[in-house]
């Protein structure tokens, strides 16, 4: 329902008609609302990955948009950290940091606060779970690899309050990772 969801909302037609696109951003909603509601990991799961992708199809022509769904991927994670579903929570990061990398690839206008709503994000709630951490290290890899060092700065700073062993423990299990795929089908 998702993926058919996220193309009927990159489709002409609702790219066109701020109604069409307000109500497939309501269905997304309610969709993770009654998935979560339900405790459908599985579910939320892959409805977190479309919407995340709808956000970057629409996020260059409707930049407002992209950060509005931002905000509720954020605020979906919560609720998921909340109901003790950590994984959730992480996903959500993992989804935010993508959305904002893509931003970035793009040139959009509001990467910049794409990115300051994913560090907001990683930062609500009190200490991050390792998985927030890992999402935002990749993105700091990436900026670094990109020679990006004002978006680096920023989440250095989000992390210097960090201890030496979880940062060496984070970039261990980040470097441990030698496949270039997932490792399970999914």
């Amino acid at each position: 329902a998702a993926k058919t969801l996220r193309r009927l909302g990159q489709e002409r037609a609702a790219r066109s008609d701020a109604g069409v696109r307000e109500l497939t951003v309501e269905y997304f909603n309610t969709l993770l609302r009654l998935a979560l509601n339900r405790r459908e990991t599985r579910a939320v799961f892959a409805i977190l990955d479309q919407y995340r992708q709808l956000a970057d199809a629409l996020n260059g022509e409707f930049p407002a948009l992209g950060e509005e769904i931002a905000s509720y991927l954020g605020y979906y994670g919560r609720s998921a950290r909340d109901l003790g579903l950590t994984f959730l929570a992480e996903a959500a990061a993992y989804d935010l940091a993508m959305l904002v990398r893509s931003a970035w690839e793009a040139g959009a206008p509001n990467r910049g606060r794409l990115l300051e709503r994913f560090l907001a994000y990683a930062a609500d709630g009190g200490s991050p779970t390792k998985g927030v951490l890992k999402a935002q290290a990749i993105l700091a890899s990436y900026f670094a690899v990109r020679g990006e060092s004002e978006p680096l700065e920023a989440i250095r700073r989000a992390l210097q309050h960090l201890g030496p062993a979880l940062v060496a423990q984070v970039r261990d299990e980040l470097l441990a990772v030698t496949r270039e795929k997932y490792w399970e089908v999914s």
